[in-house]
């Protein structure tokens, strides 16, 4: 959440041309954020019994109120 995120999506896009191996593009958070205007956070749990950590990523949006 560091920096302007209209300047890490583009390097990200970049990042990502240069990449052979897609496995993600690493785009979906940043293009809320540069976008949208999104504010980005995140909750991890506790460890289950698998010792497995679960974490929700939450984005809020300003909407501009609408009259009819």
């Amino acid at each position: 959440t560091e920096g302007d995120p209209g300047e890490l999506l583009i390097r990200r896009i970049e990042a990502n041309a240069e990449r052979v191996d897609m496995s993600g593009s690493g785009l979906g958070l940043l293009t809320l954020m540069s976008d949208y205007n999104a504010r980005l956070a995140w909750v991890f749990s506790q460890p289950d019994d698998n010792n497995l950590v679960c974490l929700e990523v939450f984005a809020s949006l300003p909407i501009a109120p609408t009259y009819n």
